[in-house]
């Protein structure tokens, strides 16, 4: 299990709020945050808790408002205690990856105070995006590269009519997956036996999909749950799971109409057909919208 200090500024009331609300949706998810407003009690030695909360983490996010970057700049109160220790690991390794700045309530145009000025940042300053922001600091917490897995070599086996199908087979699967968490694909869903697979690890989802009409198709809840239901505004962050019925394995969906799918570590996927085109027998294609998500919808 990942450990994660938080590094933030007491800038008001509102901001620690947003602080202990952010740290409390990541332990939830799996991540074991050392935050002063959750062990930091009164007559704590607080030098000592940043001491040992820093040491004994595996992470650090740091939250750059703009008063943590003038403290950090000045080298102020805890802020600039903080930085002093994160900088000597630093100093150790230059290359490391153990910080992940967040910024937040920060309107200046420096985002990053002068000591983390050159590492990439995630920005939570639009509420609107909050869960897709979340979602890919958890990726990033979590360790979930973004980089694809690397597949078998296809051709790395006995040139026989066996093997020749094995690699058709292999081809053919890396074609039916999209690794991306949210997007447009567009395929031929008579191939690879209607299977269509989104994400990978904990995130995959093996959809399945089969002709039903000229005007709707069959989505299957095989291995996983579904559920479609009608929805013009595409907004996945307002799906009410609970309310949601999984009791059947299929379900017809037209154009415009969306599915739930669930796997099973809970994550959840939602996938909105734009449109369905045939040419045959052979080839009938299924263009749709998806964005993969949290356990954790509202």
């Amino acid at each position: 299990m990942v450990k994660v200090f938080v590094s933030y500024s007491y800038d008001d009331d509102e901001h620690k709020a947003w602080v202990s609300d952010l740290a409390n949706k990541l332990r939830k998810n799996g991540v074991d945050v050392i935050l002063d407003q959750f062990e930091a009690g009164i007559g704590s030695d607080l030098p000592l808790f940043m001491e040992q909360g820093l040491s004994n983490s595996n992470r650090v996010i740091c939250i750059c408002s703009e008063i943590y970057n003038e403290k950090a700049d000045a080298g102020l109160s805890g802020v600039g205690y903080e930085k002093r220790i994160i900088c000597s690991e630093l100093i150790k390794n230059s290359s490391t990856t153990w910080i992940v700045p967040v910024i937040r309530n920060n309107k200046s145009d420096y985002k990053l105070p002068k000591f983390l000025s050159s590492l990439k940042y995630i920005s939570f300053e639009d509420d609107n995006k909050f869960y897709d922001n979340f979602y890919d600091l958890l990726r990033e917490l979590h360790d979930q590269s973004n980089l694809p897995p690397l597949g078998k070599n296809p051709f790395e086996q006995n040139g026989n009519i066996v093997g020749k199908v094995n690699e058709n087979i292999q081809i053919k699967r890396s074609l039916f997956t999209s690794m991306n968490s949210n997007g447009r694909v567009r395929f031929n869903y008579m191939s690879n036996s209607g299977e269509y697979i989104f994400g990978s690890g904990l995130y995959e989802f093996r959809t399945k999909w089969s002709t039903r009409r000229s005007d709707s198709v069959y989505a299957y809840s095989d291995g996983l749950k579904a559920i479609a239901w009608a929805n013009k505004d595409f907004n996945p962050e307002k799906i009410i799971i609970e309310d949601l019925d999984f009791s059947s394995r299929f379900r017809p969906v037209y154009p415009d109409e969306a599915d739930v799918w669930v796997n099973k570590n809970g994550k959840i996927l939602v996938t909105k057909i734009l449109a369905i085109d045939y040419e045959g027998e052979q080839f009938q294609w299924l263009e749709t919208e998806y964005k993969i998500l949290e356990e954790i919808v509202k």
